[in-house]
């Protein structure tokens, strides 16, 4: 399995935790794992993080153009081009994880951003599926920073060659679910994903048709569709070619989201915690 993470130096401040979870998860998982950081060498903070983490780990180069092409221009979330910018430079580091698990010959490729921790003994409830893709919930940035409600969006798959039915549900609602929830398809900040599926899907971003109800000038809808940034579209993909999913919304995770409030973070269960406070101090627990 390719631990694969996109690392960058706006995500320096929780490079602490990022390290002692996959030092757990190391410690725990079942299946052989390697660490592959996705970094660019302008990055020189990260760099030099990454070199004293005490992780046996490999680096793979990430692109970080300083332009928008033509044709990413018109892919650019509504009224919103430095955020498409951000997403294009996230889509190539996790492509460029993606070229590598391929070229190795990897089973499996575990997908972790870098300002995301998950419990230590994850990636062994995924792997327990044994499905093509599945996902540990992650705590959304807007609620986090804003106190709003958390509107999670899942796809729901309706089939090979099937467009997926998109559902939003708030927090409150979806916590009360049984877990795991099949055939959902929220691959972002903690997903395993399966040879079959990688080697068939890439990471890119832009629209899709709107579903009824979504109307021109809802957020990130326009008259070219709904937009979905890279992990979005790599979910809807993946629904849409047929493959099997689960998502596992209460296996613990935490997401940093403000420097300022680091090493408190938002957990999965609408929390502000610590690593420490939130997972157990054995990782094979």
């Amino acid at each position: 399995m390719l631990i694969a993470v996109p690392l960058s130096e706006d995500k320096l401040f929780c490079f602490p935790s990022l390290v002692q979870c996959l030092k757990n998860l190391l410690a725990t998982t079942n299946a052989k794992c390697t660490v592959a950081f996705a970094l660019n060498d302008e990055d020189e903070g990260m760099s030099e993080a990454v070199k004293g983490c005490g992780i046996p780990h490999i680096i793979v180069p990430a692109e970080r153009p300083d332009v928008l092409t033509d044709e990413l221009w018109e892919q650019s979330a509504p009224d919103d081009v430095a955020h498409t910018f951000w997403i294009h430079h996230i889509a190539l580091a996790r492509n460029a994880l993606r070229e590598y698990a391929i070229s190795k010959n990897y089973d499996w490729m575990f997908s972790l951003d870098s300002d995301t921790v998950i419990e230590p003994n994850a990636i062994n409830k995924l792997l327990s599926y044994n499905l093509d893709l599945a996902s540990v919930f992650v705590r959304h940035r807007e609620s986090a920073e804003n106190g709003t409600p958390n509107l999670i969006l899942l796809y729901v798959g309706r089939g090979l060659g099937s467009q997926p039915y998109t559902c939003c549900m708030f927090h409150e609602e979806f916590r009360d679910l049984p877990s795991p929830i099949f055939n959902t398809f929220p691959i972002a900040a903690a997903g395993l994903i399966h040879r079959r599926v990688f080697t068939k899907i890439h990471y890119h971003f832009g629209h899709v048709p709107l579903q009824p109800g979504e109307e021109i000038g809802d957020p990130c809808c326009s008259s070219l569709g709904r937009w979905l940034s890279e992990d979005q579209f790599f979910a809807h993909d993946a629904a849409s070619h047929g493959f099997t999913s689960v998502t596992c919304h209460k296996t613990k995770s935490i997401h940093f989201t403000d420097e300022d409030s680091y090493p408190k973070g938002a957990s999965n269960r609408m929390k502000e915690v610590t690593y420490d406070e939130y997972f157990a101090t054995d990782p094979r627990e």
